[in-house]
């Protein structure tokens, strides 16, 4: 290729893939690409995604046809906990201790008091 050739990258949208017969919803194209199985998408404004041409065609090429597993053709993406409760740890008590009472202080300020626990008595 000569340096005054250049190449046109041709990106498709959610909808021109359903020309090649890729019918997914946009969910699952993503859940599929974060497992590295469909191509990865580019975000070209802040409410459009789409995908290189040249790699749905990597893509529909190497589509498993006897029913085994589709081949893994991209990097994993990288996943975050999602979610609500996703950084929640569960081992950690919730809630205050029962037995206690609510008490303003001598500054004003309510408290949460716990009276001390009772030695065992035989």
């Amino acid at each position: 290729m000569s340096e005054s050739e250049t190449v046109q990258i041709k990106y498709l949208g959610h909808t021109e893939l359903r020309e090649f017969g890729i019918i997914y919803s946009r969910r699952h194209l993503q859940a599929m690409g974060d497992k590295g199985i469909f191509p990865p998408s580019h975000r070209l404004s802040p409410n459009r995604v789409a995908w290189r041409s040249d790699q749905i065609n990597d893509y529909l090429r190497t589509r498993p046809t006897d029913g085994s597993p589709p081949p893994q053709l991209w990097p994993l993406r990288p996943t975050h906990p999602r979610g609500r409760g996703a950084n929640h740890n569960y081992t950690k008590p919730q809630g205050r201790k029962p037995g206690g009472k609510v008490v303003k202080d001598a500054a004003g300020k309510y408290r949460y008091v716990v009276p001390p626990e009772a030695p065992n008595a035989p």
